[in-house]
């Protein structure tokens, strides 16, 4: 808004034209919708950085069928022995 000197109904206008374009239904999107589409956005770019592994209850069925995929994959999660 600052570069193009323009106010936040113009920016609004020019937003809900722009999702038009894409999606005929209307739109009403406000700053803090934008802002927090964003939020998401950076939080789901986070957890997709981050190494993820996989712990089995005892009693799950077909638990050694799926620990052995997951082992396969690198997934499993293999807690270290003291000793």
């Amino acid at each position: 808004m600052r570069v193009n000197k323009c106010t936040e109904d113009d920016f609004s206008t020019h937003y809900r034209n722009q999702l038009a374009k894409n999606d005929p239904r209307p739109v009403k999107r406000s700053l803090e919708d934008l802002i927090e589409l964003r939020e998401l956005r950076e939080r789901e770019e986070f957890l997709r950085g981050q190494e993820w592994k996989f712990v089995l209850e005892e009693s799950i069925p077909y638990k050694q069928e799926i620990a052995s995929v997951l082992n396969k994959k690198g997934l499993l999660y293999k807690e270290e022995k003291e000793g």
